[in-house]
């Protein structure tokens, strides 16, 4: 909970070699080896590694990184439809108004060169306003307006929940002490900003869904290669991580 386990587990390394049992079911590596072993491809009848329960929720909440082996060839398929050639250069057009729209604004904010700005922040407006298009089906207007949209300041804050609920999930039992162990590590603003971020998230997404209308985007693309095993929710979950991402 104290924010530093990468550098404990770096000093557990140290002391005891590649490989530390951190917990009653489970070990970390720390060799170079391990991952080929772990995530590499298969040997032929070598059975898959299952995922971690801890860090799964509900099938219907999975997105492309936690579902099954089953739901994640349909989830590939979708995604990488949105991301081939064609689809591709049929997004380059909106890219490049937005790449524009940088530039120009960096021309007026910076007055030519004459004033210092931050890059960081122009950086993470665009890619917002272009990742918000692609996904939503609307610009989150950060560039047109010289400024962050609500969502994306929200968005950020609420990233601090996943590894609070990381932590969480090492206690035993968590499932039945859930609503006690919120209650006590979780701050009830960063509960609440993260609903309002999956709920601008879902409205955004349905309105886009609705339009109906053929656009240069995820959206589209993935739609066009949905079957009957990529819910809406699993649908939602893989967009949302798109635009996280």
């Amino acid at each position: 909970m104290g924010g530093k386990p990468h550098k404990k587990l770096l000093e557990l390394h140290q002391q005891y070699g590649d490989v530390v049992r951190i917990g009653p079911n489970e070990l970390a590596f720390a060799h170079a080896d391990a991952w080929r072993e772990i995530c590499g491809h298969l040997k032929q009848g070598q059975p898959e590694n299952g995922k971690d329960p801890k860090y799964l929720d509900e099938e219907s909440n999975k997105s492309v990184i936690a579902a099954s082996r089953e739901r994640h060839g349909p989830l590939r398929r979708m995604l990488s439809h949105a991301f081939s050639a064609r689809a591709m250069a049929e997004q380059q057009p909106l890219i490049n108004r937005y790449i524009d729209l940088l530039m120009q604004r960096l021309r007026e904010r910076g007055e030519n060169g004459m004033k210092a700005l931050d890059m960081v922040e122009w950086y993470n407006w665009t890619t917002f306003d272009i990742i918000g298009d692609l996904a939503f089906g609307e610009s989150f207007g950060c560039l047109e307006n010289s400024k962050s949209h609500p969502w994306v300041d929200i968005l950020f804050d609420s990233m601090k929940y996943y590894p609070i609920m990381q932590a969480l999930h090492d206690f035993p039992m968590f499932k039945v002490l859930k609503p006690i162990l919120l209650a006590l590590f979780m701050p009830r603003d960063l509960l609440r900003k993260r609903q309002t971020s999956v709920e601008f998230s879902r409205e955004t997404l349905h309105k886009r869904i609705n339009l109906g209308t053929e656009r240069p985007d995820f959206v589209e693309a993935m739609l066009k290669k949905r079957d009957g095993y990529v819910s809406l929710w699993l649908f939602y979950a893989t967009i949302c991580l798109l635009t996280v991402s």
